[in-house]
């Protein structure tokens, strides 16, 4: 790409000073610094040298300078910087418009981020079992491209590796491949990669949680449970004993990673009986079926919202009441 600043006395600083904001001062510009320690005179390429003309230089002028080759060692280290500034875009355009001494200055984060062109940001749907796999991602876009004759809209395409275990939102930060504006570098592609809901599976962190619903029968004889994991193979849960309602049982090192783990959350479908079977199950438990005492109150499942919201409403009436006025004392003439 054309560099932002490459023409001699640099024109487009006017166009930066009026654009800088919040108290940064107008760039200098490079022909400012001392000769020997121009960053472009020590690779001995123009200011509007490309990147493979920065590297080709480099090659050359370490080879010529380096001390196994009886060259000066400060010499030497002074060309190695002036190719990691000026082989970096951003500190490039720093150092074009402050000097070698950019990376002291307060106001150089300010600078470079008004140096750049808008972002584009895009979401991108994953699977949990692509989150927990890895996977190869392809992203479709589009982005202002106002440096070119057309001034148009570029479509672009950009494929990344998605790392194994990677969290829901995470963003992935590709610089130079977002919009592109007149005498700025380039923006970045941002994508924030968003987990799909997966059936009966929630993921805190890289810990699993999976939610099974068994059996009564299973649930008392304690019988092996099959859950079919995310990542493809089945696991088989047992017990000892019985599985208790609403607990969680831990699966080590199953969850997201190998050194998370999965909790399977225990529901029991608790069975409608006939009364001939609640009988036969009575004598199965040894035991009696009591009576139901005639001022018994029917038992009616209730949400926890239901009890929250009667909570709140009981508050709302003893306030009321706090409130109300006293009537005065009544005398009888």
């Amino acid at each position: 790409m054309a560099h932002p600043f490459i023409r001699a006395g640099f024109p487009q600083f006017t166009f930066v000073q009026h654009s800088m904001g919040g108290g940064i001062p107008p760039p200098k510009g490079k022909f400012g610094h001392p000769v020997e320690k121009n960053y472009y005179n020590l690779l001995a390429v123009n200011c509007d040298a490309s990147m493979d003309d920065i590297k080709k230089a480099f090659r050359k002028m370490s080879i010529k300078h380096h001390p196994d080759k009886g060259g000066d060692m400060e010499q030497f280290k002074n060309i190695t910087r002036a190719y990691e500034v000026l082989s970096d875009e951003e500190q490039r355009l720093c150092y074009d418009a402050y000097g070698n001494s950019f990376h002291t200055l307060p106001f150089i984060e300010q600078f470079k981020q008004q140096s750049r062109s808008k972002s584009v940001q895009i979401g991108l749907k994953v699977s949990l079992p692509e989150f927990l796999q890895g996977k190869t991602c392809s992203v479709t876009y589009t982005r202002h491209d106002h440096t070119r004759k057309s001034q148009g809209n570029e479509s672009m395409t950009h494929s990344f590796s998605l790392p194994p275990g990677t969290l829901h939102k995470h963003q992935f930060v590709f610089p130079n491949l977002g919009h592109k504006e007149v005498n700025k570098l380039p923006g970045s592609l941002i994508v924030v990669v968003q987990e799909e809901v997966y059936p009966h599976f929630k993921r805190i962190g890289n810990v699993l949680i999976h939610e099974k619903s068994i059996s009564l029968v299973e649930a008392l004889t304690g019988s092996p449970l099959e859950v079919k994991h995310p990542k493809g193979h089945t696991i088989t849960l047992y017990s000892d004993g019985s599985f208790m309602h609403d607990k969680l049982y831990k699966v080590p090192k199953e969850g997201g990673t190998s050194d998370t783990n999965l909790y399977i959350h225990i529901k029991i479908v608790f069975p409608t009986l006939t009364a001939e079977q609640k009988v036969a199950l009575a004598g199965i438990m040894k035991c009696t079926i009591p009576e139901k005492p005639a001022h018994a109150v029917l038992a009616v499942v209730t949400h926890e919202s239901s009890i929250m919201q009667e909570v709140e409403e009981s508050k709302h009436d003893r306030d009321d009441q706090g409130t109300q006025q006293v009537p005065p004392d009544c005398h009888t003439q």
